[in-house]
C-alpha cells in the first residue's frame, strides 16, 4: 500500500486491490437518480393507491428511518 492523498484532481482513493471490484466501485453521479427515482415513484404510487394517506405517510417515514439506520449500521 502506498501513501494515499485525496487532492483536488479528478481521482479517488483506491478502495480495492482487485481491479474488477475497483472498476465497479465507481459510478456516474446521475446513476442513483436515473435508477432509483423511477423506482421510488412507481412504488410510492402503488403504496398510495393501496393504503390510506396517513398509513402511507407513516410507512414512508418508517422506511426512511429504517433505511438510514441500516445504512449506517
Amino acid at each position: 500500500m502506498g501513501n494515499h492523498v485525496v487532492s483536488g484532481r479528478d481521482e479517488s482513493v483506491r478502495l480495492f486491490q482487485n481491479p474488477v471490484l475497483e472498476y465497479f466501485s465507481h459510478i456516474h453521479p446521475a446513476t442513483p437518480v436515473v435508477v432509483f427515482l423511477p423506482l421510488i415513484t412507481w412504488t410510492s404510487w402503488i403504496g398510495l393507491g393501496s393504503l390510506p394517506a396517513a398509513s402511507f405517510l407513516v410507512s414512508l417515514a418508517g422506511g426512511l428511518a429504517l433505511w438510514t439506520i441500516a445504512e449506517y449500521v
